[in-house]
């Protein structure tokens, strides 16, 4: 038995359980015709599942790195802009 590329083959040509072999959303064993054509997922749904969560999890990551927590305003209140000092003409 050896290695290949990261997949355990046993002879040339012949297909062997690995992770490859699975949707990468339910874990379901994908059929001959999904490995055949290097699917990931079972079903469009399980692909946009999988794409939903990695994309809430990349957000997660962008928010916690710049220290933004989910009880703060997502929008600070904008200031009013300072008004310039008026003119006023001295009365006689």
């Amino acid at each position: 038995m050896g290695t290949s590329q990261g997949l355990n083959i046993h002879t040339v040509g012949v297909i062997v359980e690995s992770e490859e072999n699975h949707c990468r959303s339910c874990g379901k064993k994908l059929g001959f015709f999904k490995r055949m054509s290097h699917a990931d997922f079972c079903s469009d749904d399980h692909r946009m599942a999988y794409t939903q969560k990695q994309n809430e999890m990349a957000l997660a990551r962008l928010r916690a790195a710049a220290g933004w927590s989910p009880n703060e305003n997502k929008l600070a209140p904008e200031a009013e802009p300072a008004r310039p000092p008026s003119r006023t003409t001295a009365a006689a």
